[in-house]
């Protein structure tokens, strides 16, 4: 990133985009702190859908079902110069095992500890969390989007990002995060 090549984002850029802190940190965790990382939006999609996949896979469930094995290679990786993409990588081996899901969600549960990329907290909200605003803006783009005025729709997503939240459209409707 550069500042003088106009390259330079601000979180505040990000979240304009749609994007959330979380979806940045999971970027992050996949390069070595040591390692230059090139920034892309692309990347960072990628990194957003990688990362939810994993949060809507794993279901919470008790501490006591973690894998042993997994969590003493776990922490021999990131004893490793703090190599997070290395663990990182442990995380597809979790789901390749022959685990049961208890097992695996208890395992990549923990992982998250470290981690804090959602899986603990997911950050989808439910329409109580919503502010009065917000929902008043999410209530105007479902008019608008009714109407088929596309750009207006857009405008009001923009103006729901720069309030932190994430909205998707999806056969049932609007999904707000």
């Amino acid at each position: 990133m550069s500042k003088s090549a106009g390259t330079a984002y601000l979180l505040s850029d990000v979240i304009s985009r749609g994007f959330s802190a979380l979806d940045l940190r999971f970027f992050y965790l996949q390069a070595h702190y040591r390692s230059k990382q090139n920034f892309t939006w692309e990347a960072l999609d990628a990194a957003r859908t990688a990362r939810k996949r994993l949060v809507e896979k794993v279901s919470i469930t008790d501490e006591e079902f973690i894998i042993p094995e997994f969590k003493d290679e776990f922490l021999a990786r990131l004893s490793e110069d703090f190599n997070t993409p290395h663990a990182l990588g442990l995380v597809a081996d979790v789901f390749a095992s022959d685990f049961s899901v208890q097992e695996k969600s208890a395992t990549i549960a923990y992982f998250d500890r470290v981690f804090d990329i959602g899986i603990l907290n997911p950050e989808i909200l439910e329409k109580k969390d919503i502010t009065s605003e917000a929902q008043k803006i999410l209530d105007e783009r479902a008019q608008a989007r009714a109407e088929k005025d596309w750009s207006k729709a857009d405008e009001l997503r923009d103006k729901l990002a720069v309030l932190g939240y994430v909205v998707k459209d999806s056969p049932e409707g609007q999904i707000i995060e």
